[in-house]
């Protein structure tokens, strides 16, 4: 080959570099903007008649190109208090009922996985969500039965969402995203908030949200603000959010609690009684009335309230703020076809909270 040629296959490879790495990708960035595909946009609907019509009739036949795939979801929502893994396996947790198959996937969410304290809000200390990320690994890959594999996992300073799948069913799952909202300090710290990670599992899309919503008994619509100032925030690209999905699962530390008097609470859930505590609940108020978690759906509270213990005991809260038990940890779906198999707390003692499941 002439020095000439050389010359000229290296012009030829650097007019390449340019084009792929620079020019198309702003061509690109440029037909997503046109599109309201960027994540900080709404997206624009596009009428063709002839792509509805064959939309529509795709639509119609469905069935004889396209089939139903079940699969299990386990979502647990724990409130750690900080706390590392304690000598208590976390089988009660994770691995509850030996009869029932293994999920397909996990979903979990850690609220507190760190101290709330000003430094760790300022720089997040990641240590403690690996400790954890390493048990529930040994701890769901130790049935002996499908080797399960980290698909993702976020923290947002105290809160921390992590998926697990099947390592058989990774190859089915594309477009993970994953994006947090802050709603601490009017939306500027991150003691407070929620993480969201989305994906496509065959041709369903799913999002999943952890949050960390407002404390205290009379904040109850700083909580509703929480979730209103989430579900609309949070924003994927291509002008996905949370809405706009075939599945969505919410669980974490949502912080409402019971309208009646403490001594009742205490008396009731003695008792076994949660039906009438749970009367006065007020995520079911907010449900009900459409201020919060509109559409979505819950299953039968039939366990005892999941807040506040003593550490290391059985008992409600005896520390001079004698906080009143409540259902803080909860779980929340919407979608068509799910439905939820069970709902209930595992006795684990590590934190002041009692894990969902």
């Amino acid at each position: 080959m002439s020095f000439a040629g050389m010359l000229g296959d290296a012009t030829k490879s650097l007019n390449r570099f340019v084009i792929n790495n620079f020019q198309d990708k702003d061509r690109q960035e440029v037909i997503d903007l046109l599109l309201g595909k960027m994540s900080h946009q709404s997206p624009v609907a596009i009428h063709d008649p002839v792509h509805d019509s064959i939309a529509t009739e795709m639509k119609a036949r469905l069935s004889e190109y396209s089939q139903k795939v079940q699969i299990d979801v386990f979502v647990g929502t724990y409130n750690l208090n900080g706390k590392l893994p304690s000598e208590q396996p976390l089988d009660p947790w994770l691995c509850f009922d030996k009869d029932v198959p293994e999920p397909d996937m996990y979903m979990i969410g850690f609220q507190e996985i760190v101290e709330l304290t000003p430094k760790q809000i300022a720089v997040t200390d990641e240590n403690k969500r690996r400790i954890w990320e390493r048990e529930i690994e040994k701890t769901i890959n130790r049935r002996g039965g499908a080797r399960y594999v980290q698909l993702r996992s976020v923290q947002l300073v105290g809160t921390s969402l992590m998926i697990y799948v099947k390592e058989q069913n990774a190859p089915f799952i594309r477009n993970v995203e994953c994006t947090m909202k802050k709603t601490g300090l009017r939306g500027m710290a991150g003691n407070k908030g929620a993480i969201a990670i989305r994906m496509d599992y065959f041709e369903t899309s799913l999002c999943f949200v952890t949050a960390h919503l407002a404390s205290g008994q009379e904040n109850l619509q700083s909580r509703n603000d929480d979730y209103q100032t989430i579900n609309n925030g949070i924003a994927f690209t291509r002008g996905r959010n949370i809405a706009g999905h075939d599945i969505i699962l919410w669980c974490g530390d949502f912080n409402y609690r019971v309208d009646l008097d403490n001594n009742q609470i205490r008396a009731l859930a003695s008792q076994g009684n949660y039906f009438e505590i749970f009367r006065c609940d007020q995520l079911k108020r907010s449900i009900d009335y459409g201020e919060a978690f509109y559409g979505y759906k819950e299953g039968i509270i039939g366990f005892a309230p999941t807040y506040r213990y003593d550490l290391g005991t059985n008992n409600y809260d005896t520390s001079e703020k004698n906080r009143a038990p409540a259902w803080t940890d909860r779980i929340l779906y919407r979608g068509r076809g799910i439905y939820q198999t069970s709902y209930d707390r595992a006795e684990m003692w590590t934190s002041d909270h009692r894990p969902g499941e």
